[in-house]
């Protein structure tokens, strides 16, 4: 894999392009840590472009990105000496405690710049007590290299050739203690006359599992995306209901074909439409489904509605 930045020079400028390399940097360090953050400058950032841990009164491990693509000489090494002490400065009046301080750059150094960073910044880290890190061009080859940061080589080097392709996520099992029979979905399939539902339940646990992942990565598109999902599996469903409530005498409530019907129509579509921004197995799809009927827009009989009311004691 051959990485380079300077297309953020010249797709952007140089004001730009050091936006769009701190974009990346926090793109990057949330790939390992999902937990961390960006600082907004407003009107400074606290020599913090991505940390992690609390700067309520805890211990914080510090980003920071330096776009020196085209130069590093003493300017450059002053700017870097800048950015730390005011790094300092800020767990000091803020009374946080800075533990780690990461240099993150589009480059790699040649002989002399990497001499005088592994003095400084040894220096730096006996006087400080803070672990100083160096990312640099060949670092961040690497952690591109990771299947976990596909999203972020497509979205920051769209012109780089994909290293792993997107894999669904693996189908977990459905704990002891999970306790899913008193949820609605369940009682929705029983009302139906379904008396084998562990799959219906693996089903919903599974898409539970991936909707809360991509809420604690903080994954908006793809988080949009499983939602837009849903809400096409729900046109789905009400598109089969409504044939079959049409089929079916009104004093019937069994809508024997309906479930059979939807979940053939998943399958089909899983096996011929275009791969979401992040794929997924058919059990998934079928438990984003489960998920609608669980907030109670879907159902399984006539009267689902009346289902959702009363087991929700309305």
């Amino acid at each position: 894999m051959s990485l380079a930045f300077h297309h953020f020079l010249h797709d952007h400028g140089e004001a730009g392009a050091r936006e769009r390399f701190e974009d990346f940097v926090v793109a990057t360090v949330k790939v390992i840590l999902p937990s961390a953050r960006p600082i907004r400058a407003n009107p400074g950032d606290w020599g913090i472009d991505a940390y992690v841990g609390s700067l309520a009164h805890g211990q914080v491990a510090v980003w920071q990105s330096k776009f020196f693509l085209l130069a590093f000489g003493d300017p450059q090494k002053a700017e870097i000496r800048d950015s730390y002490t005011r790094a300092l400065a800020a767990a000091a009046k803020e009374e946080y405690d800075l533990v780690e301080w990461t240099l993150c750059i589009p480059n790699n150094l040649d002989g002399p710049s990497q001499k005088w960073w592994d003095i400084w910044s040894t220096k730096s880290a006996k006087d400080d007590g803070v672990r100083m890190e160096l990312w640099n061009l060949a670092e961040f080859q690497t952690l591109m290299a990771k299947p976990d940061a596909a999203d972020v080589r497509l979205e920051y080097f769209p012109h780089l050739a994909p290293v792993h392709q997107p894999q669904p996520p693996p189908i977990a099992p459905v704990p002891i203690d999970a306790q899913l029979d008193q949820l609605l979905f369940v009682r929705q399939l029983k009302e139906a006359g379904h008396t084998e539902l562990d799959s219906a339940k693996e089903q919903f646990y599974n898409a539970e599992l991936v909707a809360r992942d991509l809420a604690d990565k903080g994954e908006v598109p793809r988080l949009v995306a499983f939602n837009g999902l849903r809400a096409d599996l729900r046109s789905t469903w009400e598109d089969r209901f409504n044939h079959h409530t049409a089929i079916t005498l009104p004093a019937e409530r069994l809508l024997s074909g309906l479930h059979p019907d939807v979940m053939e129509r998943i399958d089909r579509a899983h096996d011929s439409a275009p791969r979401e921004p992040f794929p997924l197995t058919k059990t998934h799809r079928k438990g984003a489904l489960q998920q609608v009927v669980e907030a109670g827009d879907a159902g399984w009989v006539r009267d689902f509605r009346d289902v959702a009311k009363a087991h929700r004691g309305g």
